[in-house]
């Protein structure tokens, strides 16, 4: 049985490549593939895809795809989905795909004008030569493999449910019957001038991480000699690629655990929740960030005890800005500002931020008294990184995202404004140690937890990298100091992130 099955997909194959050799394509489209290329071989790829793709969606529903994408906009203006990947045009391209192709931003106004500009077969068919040499950057290849993992990047699934036939074996055979000898040879030189490329970035990015590695290591081991019971310390470093959206690395450094903090676990965040906080309110009222509050002692009821927070160094300042509060992580602000703005609507952009783990109903969580991964805690900080978007980064093996992933959660003035709050931290504040490199790109936030269990800094290394370090013990105890000094992210985990600021990016992403 299992035979004939495979003679009958074989006999169906040829007949499905005999058609589409047959098949004609204009003129005028093939001058404009032949005289776009350099490469002979992109311009037979091209037509071969190009014949695929019209033969089995034909021209005729090109227009039906065009009304059902427009669909979309509508449902997704009035909140009942997200934007979806509709394939548009002749070279049947994903219109979310071409936009992350050309590293444009997943807004509603690109995806318009993406729909729109993908009917044109010029620019559909110069969407499809960046997309190719996007392939060509992103994968070990040579000229065995190429065609079937250029369907699969392509196509999807890389299989045609239809005809029960892969993508990759009908284009294979159709580029048989019009590739020479020539192409073949011009094919592998390409292939071979690519890869030899990968192998210097590839040998750049381990310099890079061995220096990143090294200097995380040397600052740990002076770090453990101001920390009792230090042999049970860890600290944890993601970072990630701002336009990609991906996490180009991470790694876990002192003592080793079952279970990866912040990566596989969740820990107390901190004061690292206020950027989700002063953003929440900032866009709620349209707020100053000069705005006074009365740094005072407040009492407030959490589970019907009566709790009088504290600031970090145990002082009140009086009348200050919203933004030298934020700056200084000065608590009794931060729940002023929350009760201002009310519990309820603060969870409520906590679940727009896409967290979905129970949240206290208690003004405390204006302080950071939740746990979340390192994935869910930068994705707070995305949208005002992002235009306001939730871009949520995201591992090669971890793919949990909100299903919101792309929305537009806060408005570009509230954007600004929280970028001006996390650089006031930099240059006045908690974080005010990385001032000296004076780096206009630098911007970010500290987090203590309760009873020092968890040191975090969230913020940007440059215009592109972005990232937190995290420190604590993997049992969760609270870290105590062997001298007369506090343990606090201040202290410890902005020293941390100074240290990476004298790396070399360069070559990373």
């Amino acid at each position: 049985m299992e035979m004939n099955n495979k003679l009958i997909l074989e006999n169906r194959k040829k007949i499905i490549v005999e058609e589409l050799s047959k098949s004609k394509i204009k003129n005028k489209h093939i001058n404009i593939i032949a005289n776009y290329n350099s490469i002979s071989f992109k311009k037979y790829l091209a037509i071969n895809v190009l014949k695929i793709e019209t033969h089995f969606r034909p021209r005729v529903l090109f227009i039906p795809e065009l009304v059902v994408s427009f669909f979309d906009i509508i449902f997704y203006l009035i909140g009942f989905s997200g934007l979806k990947n509709r394939t548009i045009g002749c070279f049947q391209i994903g219109i979310l795909t071409s936009l992350k192709w050309t590293n444009s931003q997943m807004t509603l106004l690109n995806y318009i004008v993406r729909l729109v500009a993908l009917n044109s077969f010029l620019f559909s068919y110069r969407v499809f030569i960046i997309g190719f040499r996007k392939f060509l950057k992103t994968n070990d290849i040579d000229q065995y493999n190429l065609i079937d993992k250029f369907s699969e990047f392509y196509n999807g699934n890389n299989f045609h449910k239809k005809q029960n036939i892969q993508y990759s074996e009908i284009l294979k055979s159709l580029l048989n019957k019009t590739i020479s000898g020539k192409d073949i040879s011009e094919i592998n030189h390409v292939v071979s001038e690519l890869n030899h490329r990968k192998n210097i970035k590839d040998g750049k990015r381990k310099e890079i991480m061995k220096s990143i590695d090294s200097k995380i290591n040397t600052r740990l081991d002076k770090i453990k000699l101001l920390i009792d019971k230090s042999e049970d310390l860890s600290s944890v470093l993601i970072l990630c690629d701002k336009r990609t959206n991906k996490i180009v690395y991470y790694n876990t450094y002192g003592k080793k655990n079952l279970y990866s903090p912040i990566i596989e676990t969740r820990r107390l965040v901190g004061s690292t929740l206020k950027i989700a906080l002063y953003s929440a309110y900032l866009e709620k009222y349209n707020a100053s960030i000069d705005e006074v509050f009365n740094d005072k002692p407040i009492q407030i009821n959490s589970n019907n005890k009566i709790i009088t927070p504290r600031n970090a160094d145990n002082k009140f300042r009086g009348n200050v800005t919203l933004e030298y509060a934020f700056a200084n992580s000065i608590n009794s602000v931060a729940i002023q500002v929350l009760m201002k703005l009310g519990v309820q609507n603060f969870i409520n952009y906590l679940r727009k931020s896409g967290i979905q783990q129970p949240l206290p109903y208690s003004p405390l969580l204006a302080l950071g008294a939740i746990k979340l991964t390192g994935q869910e805690i930068l994705g707070t900080l995305s949208p005002v990184l992002k235009e306001g978007y939730l871009c949520w980064p995201v591992f090669d093996n971890i793919k949990n995202i909100p299903i919101n992933n792309g929305e537009k959660i806060i408005s570009q003035q509230t954007c600004e404004k929280m970028k001006k709050l996390l650089k006031a931290t930099t240059v006045f504040g908690t974080g005010r140690l990385l001032n000296k490199y004076n780096n206009n790109h630098v911007i970010g936030k500290t987090g203590t937890s309760e009873c020092n269990r968890d040191l975090w800094f969230i913020g940007t290394i440059n215009s592109n990298l972005y990232g937190l370090i995290w420190l604590g013990m993997n049992d969760e105890k609270t870290m105590i100091s062997l001298d007369d000094y506090s343990v606090s992210a201040s202290r410890f985990s902005v020293p941390l992130w100074s240290d990476l600021l004298e790396v070399d990016f360069s070559g990373l992403n």
